[in-house]
């Protein structure tokens, strides 16, 4: 009976202990993640309040970590254009896997005329003159507060911005990487999606039928145990009926 009883209260701890559902981790690869479009927003915090400028389509930043539903993100690092760190919407990049050796956009650009270098994107404080025919680099294009259009660059070592104006016109190739987010964008998010909960939905159906099997068999000792009692208790009054017949006998 106590073999029994010790059987009943294991499997019952493990019924308890053994969870219901299991859930798949949530990971990513420290890699180069695709801009996909025209709007990608590069902020300089984790809460998406600084809008430093617009990534470059097709292009890539290299991701280095995630908060608040943000990519923390590097990008630039050619020339004497250096690198910055910011910000990235997560549901905005594309991991396409591809192997990245130039991933941002390696152009200088010339001043069309002397013009002034700004300090932030609301173009009221100006940190420096830059005369005509000058080497600028950009790093990505916004809009200021009075609708213009302009760019966040580097000139000799200081990051700032300009207007769009007072740049000599120029054109961003796409990246050469094959566009395959075009090609894989349709299905990928269910692709990707059924993916990912296909390995959470075997734990979790493995899970369930361990927990069928061990409440069956709790059942089937419950039955026995209940046998085993009610054979032990007749054997014992059936006993002690003879003991008292014996002893009236005598």
């Amino acid at each position: 009976m106590k073999k029994f009883t010790y059987i009943l209260i294991i499997m019952t701890l493990l019924c308890f202990i053994i969870p219901s559902k299991a859930y798949a981790s949530a990971s990513y690869n420290m890699s180069y993640a695709r801009v996909i479009n025209d709007t990608t927003p590069f902020y300089s915090d984790s809460l998406g309040q600084n809008l430093m400028f617009y990534l470059p389509y097709t292009y890539y930043v290299k991701v280095i970590g995630e908060e608040n539903g943000y990519y923390h993100v590097e990008y630039g690092g050619y020339s004497s254009n250096p690198i910055i760190d910011g910000y990235v919407p997560k549901d905005v990049l594309f991991f396409d896997e591809q192997q990245v050796s130039s991933p941002y956009p390696m152009i200088e650009v010339l001043s069309a005329s002397a013009c002034t270098l700004y300090l932030t994107n609301d173009m009221n404080t100006p940190i420096k003159h830059i005369f005509k025919n000058r080497v600028i680099l950009p790093y990505g294009i916004n809009i200021a507060p009075n609708g213009a259009m302009i760019y966040l660059v580097t000139y000799n070592g200081t990051l700032g911005y300009v207007y769009e104006s007072d740049l000599t016109p120029f054109e961003l190739k796409n990246h050469e990487n094959a566009l395959t987010f075009l090609e894989n964008n349709a299905n990928n998010n269910s692709i990707t999606q059924s993916e990912n909960e296909q390995p959470a939905k075997d734990k979790e159906n493995n899970f369930l039928s361990l927990r069928i099997i061990i409440i069956v068999c709790l059942v089937f000792a419950g039955i026995i145990a209940f046998f085993v009692c009610l054979k032990n208790g007749s054997k014992k009054t059936t006993d002690f009926s003879s003991y008292y017949e014996e002893n009236d006998f005598e």
